[in-house]
């Protein structure tokens, strides 16, 4: 009964006369990182509600193989199209016009509560917060190299323009790093001309761009020392492990970014950035007409970057155990 007293009436009504209301299909949605941060709730929700078959339709399978479902389908391809209406189908994310969006949206809203609040209405428990994913075994020669060097992993990904940061700054990053004699490993992959990485100009200790699957950037981040990323997926996928996570959040506030690990909320994890867009600009998450920042002046990224070699000299000082 706890899943069934949190669903609209209509939405109940309309999986009782189905025959639906216990056989749920999860459809999770959303990038890399919307998908990973689905994982607490889904776990909190097979424990928390008893009686019910749960199935599970993502393009991105692979990130829940340690949950046991009913069935599992694979929306990135034709065959993994699932019956939707032998399902109670329940979403991760609601589209712009849905009516959530005039309350709250995953841009306002801390990125484990969102698919919580979307599915059953509540948030989670603190305990229940964590993120978890599969234990891969992967045998990547570059991705084992940049284990064994013991590499800073950098994330310059490129996404709209409030979340991409301008190169200069990830060069004078790495430069500064290689300066001291610091390992870099470069980490990032293309889905577009609009969404990708930053490309770079300075040489790097391994570059695994367009280069690792999914499993293998999993694996990666799950057993690196250090990230440094912009607001992007690789900080919710180390988020798993036990890395220093280091992210510049540009556009959302840190807080709604910053996961629980081991217990504790912000366990290695730091936010480089000295503000914010919505110190500067006027703009609502939860209006459709403002929800693109698609050109961001240059002078107001200035204003919430921080200096690149001050970011690096913490990172140096945490590479020779200073920190």
């Amino acid at each position: 009964m706890g899943l069934i007293v949190k669903l609209p009436y209509e939405k109940r009504l309309e999986a009782s006369s189905k025959g639906t209301i216990n056989n749920v299909l999860l459809n999770i949605k959303g990038g890399i990182g919307d998908v990973v941060c689905c994982e607490p709730t889904i776990r909190y929700a097979m424990k928390a509600f008893k009686n019910i078959e749960w199935s599970l339709a993502t393009y991105a399978p692979e990130l829940f193989e340690h949950i046991r479902f009913k069935s599992v389908f694979n929306l990135s391809t034709v065959e993994g199209q699932p019956d939707w209406d032998q399902f109670l189908v329940l979403n991760s994310y609601e589209e712009v016009t849905h009516l959530v969006w005039q309350f709250f949206s995953h841009m306002t809203t801390h990125c484990i509560d969102y698919p919580t609040l979307v599915l059953f209405g509540h948030q989670m428990p603190f305990e229940d917060r964590a993120i978890q994913l599969p234990e891969f075994a992967i045998s990547h020669s570059g991705v084992l190299e940049a284990l064994d060097k013991k590499c800073v992993i950098v994330h310059a990904g490129k996404h709209y323009q409030s979340k991409t940061i301008p190169s200069w700054f990830w060069n004078s990053f790495i430069k500064t790093l290689k300066s001291a004699d610091v390992p870099v490993a470069l980490i990032g992959k293309k889905a577009g001309s609009s969404q990708g990485y930053v490309e770079i100009d300075e040489s790097v200790d391994v570059d695994l761009r367009d280069k690792c699957s999914l499993r293998e950037t999993v694996y990666l981040l799950k057993n690196c020392n250090w990230l440094l990323s912009n607001d992007s997926s690789p900080i919710h996928i180390a988020a798993a492990g036990d890395a220093f996570i280091g992210f510049i959040s540009t556009l959302k506030r840190a807080d709604f970014i910053t996961h629980c690990r081991n217990g504790v909320y912000g366990y290695k994890t730091k936010n480089f950035s000295v503000g914010y867009f919505g110190d500067h600009m006027d703009y609502n998450f939860n209006q459709i007409h403002t929800l693109s920042i698609e050109s961001v002046p240059a002078a107001i990224m200035k204003k919430v970057l921080p200096d690149p070699v001050e970011v690096a000299e913490f990172y140096i000082k945490m590479f020779k155990g200073q920190l």
